[in-house]
C-alpha cells in the first residue's frame, strides 16, 4: 500500500468525486420536466423524452432537441436552461465518499475546489448538506475565469488560506484533463478517483497530467494516510 505522509489538508473536487454528476443532470431534467406541465405536457412524458436524449446523445443541446423533436417553440430553452440550473437538486454523496468525510474530519484541514456555474454549484453543496465539513469551499466561478482549473490560482489561495505547505496538501478529482495538473506543478499530492463509471472514467491523458496515485475507493486513501 502507498503511503501518504505528512498530510495535513485534503481539498476535494465536487462532481463524480463525491457524488455521481448523473443523480444532478436527471434531477434537474426532472424539475424541468414539471415546468413542462404548464404546457400541457405530461411530466412523465416530458423526463422520459429528455432522459432518452440524454442516454443517446448526451446533454449538448437537450432542450434544443427535445423541443424540436415535440416541435415546440424553442423560445422556450432559456426558460428550461433557468429552472434546470435554479432548482433544488436531489443529490446523495457516494458511500465512500461519506465514509472518508467522516473518518478525516477534525483530524485534517478539509476543503473543496469546484468549477461550474457559482449558483448550481452552491445548489449542490447545500443539497448534499456539507457545507460544514470543510474549513474553505473554493468556487471558482465566484473568482472568474481565470479561476477555473487547471488554474493554479484556487491551488495557492488554498495554500496560503489555510497556511499549508504545498506538500502538505492532498488534492482528489476524477478529472485527469484538469483536476491535477497544476496542483502537482504547484507541489501538491494527488490521487485520481476512478470507480469505473463516471464521465471521465474511460478518460486518460499524459502523465504530466494524471494524478499521483488512482484509487477505485475513496476509503483506500485512508488507508493511504494512516
Amino acid at each position: 500500500m502507498k503511503a501518504l505522509s505528512g498530510i495535513k489538508c485534503i481539498v476535494f473536487d465536487l462532481d463524480d468525486t463525491l457524488y455521481p454528476e448523473r443523480q444532478f443532470v436527471l434531477s434537474g431534467l426532472k424539475a424541468v420536466a414539471e415546468y413542462m406541465a404548464i404546457y400541457g405536457v405530461k411530466s412523465d412524458e416530458a423526463f422520459d423524452g429528455m432522459k432518452s436524449i440524454l442516454d443517446c446523445e448526451g446533454r449538448s443541446y437537450i432542450f434544443n432537441k427535445y423541443l424540436q423533436q415535440r416541435n415546440m417553440d424553442l423560445l422556450l430553452v432559456p426558460k428550461m436552461v433557468d429552472v434546470y440550473r435554479n432548482h433544488r437538486p436531489i443529490i446523495y454523496l457516494y458511500e465512500d465518499a461519506c465514509q472518508l468525510i467522516n473518518k478525516i474530519y477534525g483530524n485534517y484541514a478539509l476543503g473543496l475546489i469546484t468549477d461550474g456555474l457559482a449558483t448550481v454549484q452552491w445548489n449542490k453543496i447545500r443539497a448534499l448538506d456539507i457545507e460544514h465539513y470543510f474549513d474553505i469551499i473554493m468556487v471558482t466561478d465566484e473568482h472568474g475565469e481565470s479561476w477555473a482549473k487547471p488554474s493554479e490560482l484556487p491551488y495557492a489561495f488554498v495554500t496560503e488560506r489555510l497556511g499549508m505547505q504545498p506538500y502538505q496538501c492532498l488534492y482528489i478529482g476524477d478529472n485527469p484533463y484538469k483536476d491535477f495538473i497544476a496542483a502537482k506543478r504547484m507541489g501538491w499530492h494527488t490521487v485520481r478517483i476512478n470507480r469505473g463509471y463516471g464521465e471521465y472514467s474511460r478518460c486518460f491523458n499524459d502523465e504530466q497530467y494524471e494524478a499521483e496515485y488512482a484509487v477505485c475507493n475513496l476509503m483506500e486513501i485512508y488507508d493511504m494516510l494512516m
